[in-house]
């Protein structure tokens, strides 16, 4: 994610060809809660000269990598010695991440969550279809050429609206 990719007026995330899953330009809608974490990427931000709205801690120019996303979670996971002398263990879920009780996870389970729970709150399987860029094959596909912006705005509010319930972002932010 890059911050020219960004339009914070329009409240969106254009996703360009060349990275997208089906290689089509891909819109999302910023919902207040993905702004809010925008601004505290831009403020923590430590490479203020970088393109990337997570770039890599060793140097600017790079994005944060898929493996290190995956170690990061992985190391919540995973139980680490404190001190190899004494041989005591604890596990790195219990001390750091926060939400106990959660099975182990990948980064790929998010998007099968959120679109999981967008449908449980009613939102209509076709516009989380959209949302995730997925790309349909049927005949009615064909001929519809509606583009569910409008549709996708009010199911990533929606969506938005059920993650602040769930976390509370005036305690993180």
């Amino acid at each position: 994610m890059r911050w020219d990719e960004i339009d914070r007026k329009k409240r969106t995330w254009l996703i360009p060809a060349e990275k997208s899953k089906n290689k089509k330009p891909h819109l999302v809608y910023l919902s207040d809660l993905a702004n809010n974490i925008l601004d505290e990427c831009y403020k923590n931000s430590t490479h203020e000269d970088s393109p990337w709205i997570f770039p890599s801690i060793n140097s600017p120019e790079k994005h944060i990598t898929d493996a290190a996303i995956n170690k990061a979670i992985y190391r919540q996971f995973t139980p680490e010695k404190d001190n190899p002398g004494e041989g005591k263990q604890t596990v790195q879920a219990e001390k750091h991440f926060p939400f106990k009780g959660v099975e182990k996870f990948t980064p790929h389970d998010l998007r099968r969550t959120a679109a999981s729970h967008m449908t449980g709150l009613g939102i209509p399987r076709l516009v989380v279809s959209k949302i995730l860029n997925h790309v349909e094959n049927s005949v009615t596909a064909i001929y519809d050429r509606h583009t569910y912006e409008k549709e996708k705005q009010q199911a990533l509010e929606t969506w938005s609206s059920k993650l602040k319930a769930l976390i509370q972002p005036d305690k993180i932010f």
